[in-house]
């Protein structure tokens, strides 16, 4: 079993980094069954906190640039402000999210 395997600690920021950044990244992330799109942060991905359809997770990343909380963003992949990983939306298997 690696990392990504293991299940999220929800609501704390073990696995995304100490900072402001870590609590609204999950918190505004579905906890719904029938999830088919993950959060991958760096190495890490988050199975607990996931979409059920590719224009969730786009307006869910859309919310963190509205709210001022992104460096940048390609696609279903984007930096938040001072942190050294990437985030992207991955499925069940791992595989990035395209358009």
């Amino acid at each position: 079993m690696n990392e990504s395997d293991t299940p999220a600690k929800v609501g704390s920021s073990e696995g995304l980094g100490a900072g402001s950044e870590a609590r609204p990244l999950l918190d505004r992330c579905g906890r719904q069954k029938g999830n088919r799109w993950f959060v991958q942060h760096g190495a890490r991905t988050y199975y607990g906190h996931g979409f059920r359809s590719k224009a969730e997770a786009d307006e869910w990343i859309d919310a963190h640039r509205r709210a001022g909380l992104m460096d940048w963003r390609v696609g279903y992949r984007f930096r938040l402000r001072g942190n050294n990983f990437d985030v992207q939306i991955v499925n069940r298997h791992g595989e990035p999210a395209s358009a």
